[in-house]
């Protein structure tokens, strides 16, 4: 019986290790990232950092590619869908004519923080409005 209670305290004990190795490697990894990102736009490292400075980034006027540029400063992304200027609709607020894009983040530690994100633009495909999804 002593013996069965010292290999389950010994397994317990290893899978602890385990997962302490599994978490420590997500946080250094998550850290390594928002490094990175800080260090493309010159801000302090971190996610709400990060997140206010890409609110103040996109501005109406800016082209969709000019939203892909700083999307591309954060890292991977993808378009997940996009209305063209045929499947847009009217924005309730302006009665003006929109359509949308909707990425998310492809690398874990960014798209556990940043999501997702939703650009409205017009039919000019310049930016209208943004706003982040919450995860």
């Amino acid at each position: 019986m002593k013996k069965i209670i010292k290999f389950i305290m010994r397994l317990l004990a290893f899978l602890l290790l385990v997962l302490a190795g599994i978490f420590g490697y997500y946080k250094i990894q998550e850290l390594l990232v928002v490094n990175k990102i800080a260090a493309q736009f010159q801000i302090t490292p971190s996610w709400e950092a990060i997140r206010n400075h890409l609110y103040s980034e996109f501005k109406p006027g800016m082209t969709r590619e000019e939203v892909h540029q700083v999307l591309d400063k954060v890292g991977p992304w993808e378009i997940l869908w996009y209305d063209d200027e045929e499947e847009g609709g009217r924005d309730p607020d302006t009665g003006q004519f929109v359509f949308r894009e909707y990425i998310r983040f492809s690398e874990r530690p960014t798209f556990h923080n940043l999501f997702a994100w939703i650009f409205t633009y017009d039919k000019d495909g310049r930016l209208v409005d943004q706003h982040q999804l919450d995860s």
